[in-house]
């Protein structure tokens, strides 16, 4: 296949082969664990992307001005990052429900909704937000009469929505942290979800500075006509945000693996917490501060002691000496 905007079209297709091989994983996945799961969200995920990518390699096969190409990428790409986003929250509170038998973050905060589904219904009009921000853009030229009108509400409607994500993204990275630290809640998962934290929070920092950077821009049109452009774009966006991107959702699908490989749990039990399964009771004495856990293990983990040297990490450790 001959591209047109050649360096996009390279790209695209690249992590379109990425993409169907994660796809074969999460697929098996899908079917050993069931469309309940937590896993599901990754399949869904996957599903979306390589309609994106497919939407990036015919855009960059049909040329600049067949943009309903790259509204169709924007699209998905937006549903993509809302369902990955939505899925770092899920691994958190099923491997809480596995641990500890309930989460917190399923209790009831405000009009009787808990953080959980808050969490949800603010990332659905940010989404629809950074939809309708970036086709406002799509297929206009500076020199068109509404452009600068269009500009300002775009630039406004996207920037609204790619800080409610990047906040989101932040405040698991957050309740992954005080989890894993204070709440000592520390498996496979709780890993996983600590070593995304850069990647997913650098995908939602590039979502906001590509609205005013207009060399990061995917929908600014002239970006396409110059090589050199062209060129920087696709850097950026392939870098910054699909790559960001599949190291997390990779890095999540991971669990699966890795709890098999290591024989931990990985379903939440039936039942309340005093109805746990012998196998469950044993992870949650394991991990749990709330039952026969030391509170100064002897020994601690290369995570721990790097945290504990920071000023975070020593105000956490303070704090939690003082309950």
């Amino acid at each position: 296949m001959s591209f047109k905007i050649l360096d996009l079209g390279i790209a695209a297709s690249i992590f379109l082969a990425l993409y169907v091989l994660y796809n074969v994983s999460s697929i098996y996945i899908f079917i050993k664990k069931g469309w309940k799961s937590v896993y599901t969200f990754l399949l869904i995920y996957g599903l979306i992307r390589v309609g994106g990518q497919i939407s990036g390699v015919g855009y960059a096969a049909a040329g600049y001005y067949e943009w309903k190409w790259l509204i169709a990428y924007l699209i998905m790409s937006a549903e993509g990052y809302f369902t990955l986003v939505l899925s770092t929250l899920y691994f958190l509170v099923k491997e809480q429900m596995i641990v500890f038998g309930k989460s917190p973050l399923m209790k009831p905060l405000v009009w009787k909704m808990s953080y959980r589904v808050l969490f949800h219904y603010s990332l659905i009009p940010a989404n629809a937000m950074i939809i309708a921000g970036g086709c406002m853009l799509t297929g206009l030229t500076p020199g068109e009469k509404e452009y600068n009108h269009q500009l300002v509400t775009s630039k406004a409607l996207r920037s609204v929505g790619s800080i409610i994500f990047l906040l989101n993204s932040l405040s698991v990275a957050g309740l992954t942290l005080y989890n894993y630290f204070v709440k000592r809640l520390r498996t496979k998962t709780m890993i996983v979800l600590m070593f995304i934290i850069p990647f997913i929070t650098v995908r939602g920092i590039y979502g906001i500075l590509s609205i005013f950077y207009d060399e990061m821009s995917y929908f600014k049109i002239q970006n396409y006509f110059d090589e050199t452009s062209s060129a920087k774009l696709t850097i950026y966006e392939y870098t910054l945000a699909l790559a960001m991107e599949f190291i997390t959702a990779f890095s999540l699908l991971s669990i699966y693996w890795l709890k098999r490989w290591t024989h931990e749990v990985d379903a939440v039990p039936k039942g309340d917490a005093e109805n746990l399964t012998d196998k469950t009771n044993e992870v949650a004495t394991t991990y749990s501060d709330e039952t026969s856990a030391p509170s100064a293990p002897k020994e601690h983990g290369l995570a721990y002691r790097i945290f504990s040297k920071t000023l975070i990490g020593r105000l956490v450790i303070y704090l939690k000496n003082r309950k």
